[in-house]
């Protein structure tokens, strides 16, 4: 991460968590994803990256587990500051259990396959409007999400394929999580297309 986006990054750590940020310990999965923002009557096409990182933290001894999401597109040549790029929140992992090289993201959704009550699940999150994750049940069975793929068509078509350690794959859409500013465990975020 460069200098501008170190800084920014250390700053969130300390007001968010009130931690003092030592080093990136590593970069654990780094996803790009296209995000539509409507202004006026245009499209406005803009990047998000998400990072998963473990962070050094003084006077920790295990690392912070996080994803800080960056934006590309949203800043002005003329603020150097921001070199075209911001952060734009950090959030803390899921509680249970995820498999970090799902991550992806597309449409302002941050999308992590995981196990929620010992049932395969996709993690979700929005965070331009909450730094939190809402989750959907993708299976019954007792297995695991292993893989997972997000379209970025420009037709405004929101797919997530999703496939299980059992070798099943099926295909949801999120369209409900997009209209949605506030993603809560309850919601019905995903809706199976086959």
């Amino acid at each position: 991460i460069s200098i501008p986006l170190f800084a920014s990054l250390s700053k969130k750590i300390a007001s968010q968590y009130n931690a003092s940020l030592l080093s990136i310990q590593k970069v654990v999965k780094i996803a790009a994803g296209v995000h539509h923002q409507q202004v006026s009557q245009k499209s406005t096409k803009r990047v998000r990256v998400a990072i998963i990182l473990d962070l050094r933290i003084l006077n920790q001894t295990s690392p912070l587990k996080v994803v800080a999401v960056y934006q590309w597109g949203y800043a002005s040549v003329n603020h150097a500051e921001n070199a075209l790029a911001a952060l734009q929140s950090v959030i803390l992992l899921p509680e249970d259990e995820y498999d970090a090289s799902t991550l992806n993201v597309a449409d302002g959704i941050l999308f992590l396959g995981g196990i929620s009550g010992n049932k395969p699940s996709v993690y979700l999150a929005k965070p331009h409007v909450r730094d939190a994750w809402g989750v959907a049940l993708v299976s019954s069975n007792f297995t695991k999400v292993s893989a997972l793929a997000v379209s970025t068509h420009l037709a405004r078509e929101y797919y997530v394929a999703v496939g299980l350690t059992d070798g099943s794959i099926s295909v949801w859409s999120y369209e409900a999580a997009v209209a949605v500013n506030k993603l809560e465990k309850e919601m019905k975020l995903l809706e199976p297309v086959c």
